[in-house]
């Protein structure tokens, strides 16, 4: 089974190219082996609040929550790897903080929450060099130059959520 992602936008007011973001996803899949389907779902603050809240009891927001399906680093019996739900206001407003476009910045978290239904994490410091590489390889190589993987993972946030 080829890779199959479905990207849908639930935000009231931003509308992000789909197109690039598919391919990218596909890259995605193809450079770590796997087969099977994925949903990435783009909401808002609110929303990803709300679920942060309900599945992982942290109040607050966040940028992308990813939700596997499977077992730790597989899919589900039908090939099922999960969903990713991606924070359309937090990400663009980072995009405009770090100078950027909402694509590139949208585009290294799907990355980002996908490599996250495929096992990888940042809870070490190990964890967190493997998981920005791979970020860092796949936009490079779909002609990406977003840089904020460096800075958010190296940042104070990132290093809390590592303990």
């Amino acid at each position: 089974m080829n890779p199959s992602i479905t990207l849908t936008n639930r935000h009231p007011r931003l509308r992000p190219a789909h197109r690039p973001l598919e391919m990218l996803a596909r890259r995605v899949f193809a450079g770590e082996h796997k087969r099977g389907t994925a949903d990435v779902i783009l909401i808002g603050s609110a929303l990803l609040h709300s679920l942060n809240r309900r599945f992982l009891q942290h109040d607050r927001t966040t940028d992308v929550l990813s939700f596997p399906f499977g077992a730790a680093g597989k899919p589900d019996s039908s090939g099922y790897w999960g969903e990713v739900y991606i924070n359309l206001d937090l990400v663009n407003t980072d995009a405009k903080n770090n100078n950027t476009t909402l694509k590139e910045a949208l585009a290294w978290r799907m990355v980002h929450g996908l490599l996250h239904l495929f096992g990888y994490d940042h809870r070490t410091k190990d964890e967190i060099v493997l998981l920005a590489g791979r970020e860092r390889r796949y936009l490079k190589a779909a002609g990406f130059s977003y840089s904020g993987w460096e800075s958010e993972h190296s940042s104070p946030r990132r290093q809390v959520l590592a303990q």
